[in-house]
């Protein structure tokens, strides 16, 4: 986490750029690989940090 204040989430039109600085709830071990949806498993990531994440 990097520490920056994040910007709300809002819902973006068709056509609109995504708000890489928006905040978004992540699971820190994600649910494919075993985790849960409990909040002990839950981390606010800027969208551009969650996308970091993803598997390739």
């Amino acid at each position: 986490m990097s520490g920056k204040v994040l910007d709300a989430p809002k819902v973006i039109k068709k056509g609109e750029k995504a708000n890489m600085n928006a905040a978004e709830v992540d699971h820190v071990e994600a649910r494919s690989k075993g985790g849960s949806n409990s909040y002990k498993n839950m981390q606010v990531l800027s969208k551009r940090e969650n996308l970091g994440k993803r598997d390739h």
